[in-house]
């Protein structure tokens, strides 16, 4: 496994999800990471690869696991054959990932060894749990036991949902992050970040992803913000603190 000695944007997106600009071509956004000095994991929802706009949005990939097997709506082995001829020692290519009602990862089985780096997100949370909380932590336990690289903008589906921060989950989480040894995304797209949360992360060994979640090009490795409100609740060598591809 490559030894990683630069910064990464572990989540940018291309022209191929339902919610990006057509501009996001990887030539493009592989281009300005390198200009930036940065490398760059091209990281696409994999729900959005298997099913229909409509079918993913609603949230009916989820709820209907078999959706991701209907070969009419499949574009993941065209991204596969497309995104790989990106690959190089400073791209790596990544899945956004979902879990469905089963508790299973939403992905098949013959496309997991195609990728390098997989992040897990709560989008959605199964429609048999009334209590955002109750889904929220099962579906942590489910990327833990699955130990996906990082967890890609924590609690942002609270702030979609128009609810308070879930202040009180959060030394839950960075315990069970930190145990499985899996980052967490600092991410600012349609997201505001509680430091206080990435401060206890960081107490627990929880290592910080920077991750865009790029859907335009104006976003590919802006990371001014993400060094700025790290050094502001740590004290040390931030590179100490970073996650690393490989380390």
């Amino acid at each position: 496994m490559k030894q990683a000695s630069k910064i990464y944007d572990n989540h940018v997106h291309t022209q191929y999800a339902y919610c990006s600009q057509n501009s996001m071509l990887p030539d493009t956004t592989v281009k300005i990471a390198k200009d930036k000095g940065y490398g760059i994991c091209l990281a696409e929802h994999a729900g959005q690869l298997y099913v229909t706009s409509e079918d993913y949005w609603s949230a009916n990939f989820i709820n209907r696991p078999d959706l991701i097997y209907d070969d009419a709506t499949n574009r993941m082995d065209e991204y596969i054959s497309y995104i790989s001829q990106f690959k190089d020692e400073d791209v790596l290519l990544g899945l956004e990932l979902d879990i469905n009602c089963n508790g299973e990862i939403a992905l098949r089985d013959n496309h997991i060894d195609s990728f390098d780096m997989f992040l897990g997100a709560v989008h959605n949370i199964p429609k048999r749990f009334n209590d955002i909380d109750k889904g929220f932590l099962w579906n942590i336990d489910v990327y833990c036991d699955y130990k996906v690289d990082i967890l890609t903008h924590p609690f942002r589906i609270y702030k979609q949902k128009k609810l308070p921060r879930p202040t009180h989950l959060y030394n839950k989480v960075a315990k069970a992050l930190g145990k499985k040894g899996i980052a967490v995304e600092l991410n600012f797209h349609i997201n505001e970040p509680d430091m206080s949360f990435f401060k206890i992360c960081i107490e627990n060994g929880v290592k910080v992803a920077f991750g865009s979640d790029a859907h335009k090009l104006s976003e590919v490795c802006s990371f001014e913000r993400n060094i700025e409100l790290v050094n502001e609740i740590y004290n040390g060598n931030i590179e100490d603190i970073l996650f690393y591809y490989g380390k």
